[in-house]
C-alpha cells in the first residue's frame, strides 16, 4: 500500500512537469515561505495530575517553514503537487526540536466529456501532534493527551506483566515519560465521476488513510473505504436542490482489533437564495467488532501474582445512525458556516475506533480589502462504539475557541495574529479483565501566534 501510495506522488509530479501528448495551457511554480512566532502554554498538553518530566511545561517556539507548490491544468488535465518542511525549535525545551515533512499530490484527468478519474496521495510526518502551524489552532483530531493509554494486562511492558522482567507488583507502576509523540500519516484516494445525463451523476471511490507511531505504547491504524455515490437535479421539484444517495463499506485495523463498517444514507443540498446554503445528510450504520485481549488470571486468588496470561477474543455487533447538518453564509463581506456531523472512524493515537460526533462554527468578516477578522470555534467527542465490548474505552472531549485577525499586504504576502485556547477531557484505557472503568484526565492550553507569509507564483 505504501509503494501505491508513492506511486501515484511520482506519477503526479511527472504529469505536474508536463504530461506527454497534453498541451499545458498553464503550469505555475510557486515558493512560498513562513515566519511564526507563538507561546504555547501547554506543549505536550499535560494533563493537571501529570508533572512534565524534563520538560517545561509552556515554551515559546519558532516555525520556519519553506515550501513549493506545483500546477499544471490543461484542458483535459489537472495536477497538484506541494512540498513542504517545518523546523521547529523550541527556547526552553531544545530537546524536543526537531523538523516535520509533509508532501501531498493529486491529480484529475477527464476521459471523455462525461467521465473523470482522479487520484491523490500524501504523507506528512509530525514530530509533536499538539503544536499547531496556522489557523484555526484546534486541538487536532486523535491529539495524544497525557496520561497515554495503558496496555492490557498480559502485554509486554504492561502493569502486573509477567515476561520482559519481573512483574510490576500493582500500584507500583512507574509513570510513563512524558514526551511529544511523532505521528506519521500516510493518505490516498482515488475516484471515478461519471455524468450519466444533464442531471444525474454517479462516483466511486476508494480511500486509504494509515497513521503509524515510533512508540510501541501507541498501535498504529489503517482505515480502507469503498463508497458509491449517486446525485441527482432536484431543481425541477425544489428550486435550486440536489439529492443524493450513497453506500459503502469501511475497515479500520489495529494491532488487536478490526472493525468492519458497512453503511449507507441519503442527503439533500439546497441553495435558499444567493447567501444561504443548507445541507442534509442522514443515514445508518452496521459495525462487525473483533478484539483480542490478554487477561492476566491469578492462579492463587485473591492474590494477583503468580498469575496465567490467558487471551481472550471479543466480538460484537452494533447498529447506529450518521448523518450531518450544515448552513453556510456567503455575503460581500461576511462568511460562516455552522455544522453537525456524526460519524464513525478511526480514532488515531487511541487505539481505537470511535463513533465522533463534531459542532463547528466559523467566521471571517473582511473589515477592508485587506484586512480580516477570523474566528472559529468547535466541540469535538469521540466515544467507543461499545464500551462493554471495545478492547480500550475511548471516551474524549474537545472544545476549542480560536480568534484571529489577517492583513495582506499583497496578494502573495499576509501576516496574521491569533489566540486559541483548547480543552480535553480524556478517558482513554486498556481493559482490565471484565471492568472497563478509567481515570479522566483534563489538559488546556493557551496559545498566542504570529506568523508571516510570502510566496510568488511563476507561471508560463
Amino acid at each position: 500500500m505504501r509503494a501505491m501510495l508513492f506511486s501515484i506522488l511520482i506519477v503526479v509530479v511527472v504529469l505536474s512537469l508536463g504530461p506527454p501528448g497534453l498541451e499545458a495551457n498553464e503550469f505555475c511554480v510557486t515558493p512560498s515561505a513562513w515566519i511564526q512566532g507563538q507561546y504555547n502554554s501547554n506543549i505536550l498538553l499535560n494533563t493537571d495530575e501529570v508533572l512534565t518530566t524534563g520538560f517545561s511545561e509552556s515554551d515559546f517556539i519558532t516555525i520556519a517553514s519553506a515550501g513549493v507548490e506545483m500546477n499544471n491544468r490543461t484542458e483535459r488535465f489537472e495536477a497538484n503537487v506541494v512540498a513542504r518542511i517545518d523546523r521547529l525549535e523550541y527556547f526552553d525545551n531544545r530537546d524536543l526540536s526537531d523538523t516535520d515533512l509533509s508532501y501531498r499530490g493529486r491529480f484529475r484527468y477527464r476521459v471523455t466529456p462525461l467521465l473523470s478519474v482522479s487520484g491523490r496521495a500524501g504523507y506528512q510526518k509530525r514530530t509533536n501532534p499538539a503544536i499547531d502551524y496556522g489557523m484555526p489552532f484546534q486541538v487536532p483530531p486523535g491529539t495524544i493527551i497525557f496520561p497515554p493509554p495503558t496496555p492490557p494486562p498480559g502485554t509486554p511492558g504492561g502493569p502486573g506483566t509477567p515476561g520482559g522482567g519481573q512483574p510490576t507488583p500493582p500500584g507500583a507502576e512507574a509513570p510513563l515519560p512524558v514526551i511529544a509523540v511523532p505521528r506519521n500519516t500516510m493518505s490516498g484516494a482515488l475516484t471515478a465521476d461519471l455524468q450519466l445525463t444533464e442531471k444525474a451523476s454517479t462516483n466511486v471511490a476508494y480511500t486509504y488513510d494509515k497513521n503509524y507511531y515510533s512508540e510501541e505504547r501507541y498501535a498504529d491504524d489503517e482505515a480502507h473505504d469503498v463508497r458509491a455515490g449517486f446525485e441527482y437535479d432536484l431543481s425541477q421539484y425544489l428550486p435550486l436542490a440536489k439529492g443524493r444517495i450513497h453506500a459503502g463499506f469501511s475497515a479500520y485495523d489495529f494491532e488487536s482489533s478490526q472493525d468492519t463498517t458497512v453503511y449507507g444514507g441519503v442527503g439533500l443540498t439546497r441553495a435558499l437564495n444567493e447567501l444561504w446554503t443548507v445541507s442534509v445528510d442522514a443515514g445508518i450504520r452496521h459495525t462487525s467488532t473483533e478484539a483480542w485481549a490478554t487477561a492476566c488470571i491469578p492462579l492463587n486468588p485473591p492474590d494477583p501474582l503468580p498469575c496465567q496470561v490467558v487471551r481472550r477474543n471479543l466480538s460484537d455487533d452494533a447498529w447506529d445512525w450518521l448523518g450531518g447538518i450544515s448552513m453556510s453564509y456567503t455575503g460581500e463581506y461576511f462568511t460562516s458556516t455552522v455544522s453537525y456531523s456524526r460519524s464513525f472512524a478511526a480514532a488515531s493515537g487511541l487505539n481505537g475506533s470511535s463513533v465522533r460526533d463534531a459542532l463547528a462554527v466559523s467566521g471571517r468578516y473582511r473589515v477592508t480589502r485587506q484586512f480580516s477578522a477570523i474566528v472559529t470555534t468547535g466541540y469535538y467527542a469521540y466515544r467507543s462504539a461499545d464500551i462493554d465490548e471495545s478492547l480500550y474505552r475511548i471516551d474524549q472531549k474537545n472544545v476549542f475557541i480560536n480568534p484571529g485577525v489577517r492583513y495582506d499586504f499583497t496578494r502573495d504576502t499576509s501576516l496574521e495574529a491569533s489566540y486559541g485556547y483548547a480543552w480535553v477531557t480524556s478517558c482513554s484505557s486498556a481493559r482490565s479483565g471484565t471492568s472497563s472503568a478509567c481515570a479522566g484526565a483534563d489538559a488546556d492550553r493557551h496559545l498566542f501566534s504570529v506568523r508571516f507569509s510570502v510566496q510568488h507564483a511563476f507561471c508560463k
